[in-house]
This record gives C-alpha cells, structure tokens and sequence, in this order.
C-alpha cells in the first residue's frame, strides 16, 4: 500500500512538538516550529510555574547534544534561531491537563483555519492571528465538553447552538438482508477535514454517506445508520452510541466526531469534560486493539500494518482464512498478553473490558455476508480476509455486500472471555504486572458497568452542570438506561430529573 503523502507541515522540515502531560509521554506530536508554540502558550493564560514545562532536546547526526529544563515558556523564543538550524530539534511539552487542552485547541484552529504554502508564518503574524481568535472561537461544535472548567463552560456554552437530543431512532421496519454497496451511497475518497477514528464500522459507513461524510455526526444518525448498513439490534446500537456520546461528544450541539476532535461539534463545555472524539483514549477506543496501537505508543487510532499482519496470521492459521469466532478469541487474548507485556501503562477495565471484546465480535458478525446462512450451531460463518482487509484498511464495503439476515448484536463475546478467561485489571507498575480491579465491572455484573459509568465516569467528567448542560446530560442518561431494558438494573440520576 503506497505511503500517504506528508501534510505540508511535515514536508517543512519544522522542529517536532511532543505534547507529555504530568510527566507521561501523549500522543500528540506536532512538526510546527517553536514560534507557533510560543505565540499559543502566550494568549493560552494557564502556564503553572514548577508545573508546566518545556524539555528542550537538541540531536545532532541522530545522537542528543544538549538537554534544557525550563520552567518558563519564554524559553521557546529564545530557542527560535536554533531550530532554524536544526531540523531536528525536539520540544517536549511536560504541560498539565488544563494547558495541554488549550495548546491543542489552539493547534487545531491554527491548522484548519490557515493555508501553509511555501514559507512559514513569521512570529508576528502568527501571534496576531493567535491573540485575535476569542477563546469560543477555538473550541468545535461537535467538541467534547467533558473536563472544562465551570468558568471555561460558561463562557463557551453561550458561544454554541443549542440543541435539544433528537428523538431515539426505533428499529429497523423492514430488518432482513439486503444490499448495501448500492448506487445510492458509492465509496468516496476522504476530502481534506474529512474524520475518520479508530472504527473500522463507522469509518466504512462515513465513506459510503450512510453517516454525514465529514465524519461529525448525531446520535440518532449514528443508531440509524449501524441499523441500516449493518443491521445492528436496537438496544446494541444505541447502548453503545449514548454511552460513547456522553463522554466523547458534544452534549450541548448533539455532535460528536467518529474520530479525532474537531471545531465543527461545536465549543467544548468546562473540564473536566473530553469531547474529544471517539479517538479519546480508554472510554470507547482503549488499548489491546486488534488493529489499533495501544495509547502508549503514540497514534491509537490509525490502522497498524503490523498489527493487521497479526490478525492475517491469525485468521489463516485458526480460521483457514475466514475471521470468526474461533479467530477472535485467539486474537483477543493474544493481544491483551501483548499490551500486559509491552504497555506498561496497560488498562484493561471497564468500560474498555466490554469494548474490547465486542469489537472483535464485530467482524464476523457484521462485515460477513448476510446471504450465508449461521453455522449449524448458530454461530456466524465470519468474513473472509479480502473482505475484512476492505472494511479496516480503505473504510469500504465489499462490491456485493449484503448486511446480516437479522438484527445482530456482539454475538459470542462472553465466549471470546470463557474461552481464554481474563479479569478486569491493569499493569499496576510497569509491564507484566497485571492485576486484576476487583471494583471493575465483568460478565458477571453488567449493571455495574451501567452504575459506574454513570455515576463515576461521567459525573466525573461533569461533576457541576448547569443549564441546557444539565438538561442534556439527564436525556442523554435517560436514553442510555433505555437501551438496558430486560436488564433489570436500578437507574440512578447523578444529575436529578427533569
């Protein structure tokens, strides 16, 4: 597969930005030189001295010359001249969370809103361009509110359209197979801005216009989009979609990006609140993907050669070239000893427990031909590798791919966890030292995972929620408990009732 060409940014030969935070390596790097740096940290007004810091490294012919601590932005300017000279200098950014959130909101107004062409921006322009953008202006329609400030709220949410949750899309009427790759929604290469995350699903169903193509969409688009391209069931698609909505979306716009964050979900609410795009690590995407990296190794969204090699290798060799059941528990059990031998950071507990299994169901149930019928036992046949190969690595349908006969869930992922048991947990210090979170919810209590959700991660995301805010989050609450019904788990309200 040929390689993507560089953007701009990179082919500048511009000194790399490393973004850690409290003293952890991120993901976030960024070939933009200093002076852009500076000019964001300048207007961003939340630099904590002995907090915040720039770690300056400076290589020559591959070997580190000259190490800086510095506990002051100012810093930065200073080293201008030098990273004129030195392509390869490397700024890390040790930042808290608070300034971290702003460089990057400012980094992405910065790119999405001007034109690189053959000569970099001087200093002034780009300080000038900086200090005029008003802090709203930064913050994207479809941006998760999760993890601002009550003062960063209230000056964004006013800032923002406000909208009430559409009305919960019902099932499918007419819910059999049926072809999909149709005339009516034809794969479309990815325009520039076009979103696309760590999905392969919701990717495929983005580049066939199924979802608005930019990849920013609402929930209801989503749960009818999964119902009519891959005849998810009804309480599977909107479990999943008000339970990633709440902590990566915008609740105040009703959007959210299937991918990275962007400005067009709309102006974040106040931290603690994400609204960062199913990219945000360990609620819906999280580590021992099968064709994702894990978050600690930098990109954990982009599609991984040497990973899709692995679930090749494994679909041959447990499925003669068919992924299926049998496939997915090998794979997902492989990949979970991967992560607790080489993440040190490793988190195995729920949510991303349920995720993790589910999503390698998801293959053989939905991206199989729908025309085949299950296995003597009831088990899906699986989708031959060509096919899965179309779905992971170009986001596209198979030319004649019909959806599943009937309305599908994540069939089999208890038997992906009973053929080779692994309890919630996590590396608790360093690689290969996993243990098991007895305060995780498992398979064998799905309300907790319901309860801890509600009650702890997103009240921990918004712990103080006012207004159109609250009012948002208390639908969006209540259309997820919905999606649980035959459950018998006790609702609870960390925000009250309307």
């Amino acid at each position: 597969m040929p390689r993507r060409k560089a953007p701009i940014t990179a082919q500048m030969k511009r000194p790399m930005i490393q973004v850690w935070l409290n003293g952890k390596r991120d993901r976030l790097k960024h070939p933009i030189g200093v002076y852009v740096f500076e000019a964001l940290l300048s207007v961003s007004g939340t630099w904590q001295e002995r907090e915040d810091r720039v770690l300056v490294v400076l290589e020559v012919e591959g070997s580190t010359a000259t190490r800086t601590t510095e506990h002051s932005p100012e810093v930065v300017l200073k080293l201008g001249v030098v990273a004129q000279v030195l392509s390869t200098t490397t700024i890390l950014l040790d930042l808290t969370r608070t300034t971290r959130r702003l460089f990057n909101i400012f980094i992405a107004t910065l790119l999405s809103t001007m034109h690189f062409g053959k000569h970099a921006l001087t200093l002034s322009c780009l300080t000038s361009v900086l200090t005029s953008l008003p802090l709203t202006a930064a913050f994207p329609s479809y941006g998760s509110l999760a993890g601002l400030s009550e003062r960063e709220l209230a000056s964004i949410i006013p800032s923002l359209k406000e909208t009430l949750p559409g009305k919960v899309p019902g099932p499918l009427k007419f819910n059999g197979t049926k072809l999909i790759n149709d005339a009516a929604h034809p794969w479309k290469p990815l325009r520039p801005g076009d979103i696309r995350g760590p999905c392969p699903g919701l990717n495929t169903l983005a580049s066939h216009g199924y979802l608005p193509r930019d990849g920013v969409a609402t929930p209801a688009q989503i749960i009818n989009a999964v119902q009519e391209g891959f005849n998810m069931e009804s309480q599977t698609a909107r479990f999943t979609t008000y339970a990633a909505f709440l902590v990566d979306g915008n609740l105040v716009t009703d959007l959210v990006s299937i991918g990275e964050k962007t400005r067009k979900t709309g102006p974040d609410p106040p931290k603690p609140a994400i609204v960062g795009g199913l990219n945000t690590h360990a609620v819906f995407e999280g580590d021992a993907s099968l064709t994702r990296a894990d978050i600690f190794f930098g990109d954990n969204h982009s599609f991984n050669q040497t990973l899709w090699d692995q679930f090749v290798d494994f679909t041959n060799r447990f499925g003669d070239g068919i992924y299926n059941q049998t496939v997915a528990a090998e794979l997902r059990f492989a990949r979970i000893q991967e992560s607790i031998a080489t993440n040190p950071q490793f988190d195995f507990t729920a949510p991303r427990y349920f995720t993790a299994y589910a999503e390698a169901t998801f293959p053989y149930v939905f991206f199989g031909d729908g025309r085949v019928p299950l296995k003597p036992d009831g088990t899906f046949v699986g989708v031959p590798i060509a096919n899965a190969s179309l779905f992971f690595r170009d986001n596209k349908f198979p030319e004649d791919y019909h959806r599943p006969a009937t309305p599908s869930g994540p069939s089999g992922a208890s038997a992906l966890f009973e053929a080779h048991p692994v309890q919630p947990g996590k590396n608790a210090n360093g690689i290969n030292s996993y243990t098991p979170d007895p305060d995780s919810a498992d398979f064998s209590n799905f309300c907790l995972l319901y309860t801890s959700f509600a009650s702890t991660i997103v009240q921990g995301l918004y712990p103080n929620p006012k207004g159109v805010l609250r009012r948002n989050l208390i639908i969006n609450l209540q259309n997820l408990f919905d999606a649980m019904e035959g459950r018998d788990c006790e609702q609870v309200f960390p925000y009250g009732k309307l």
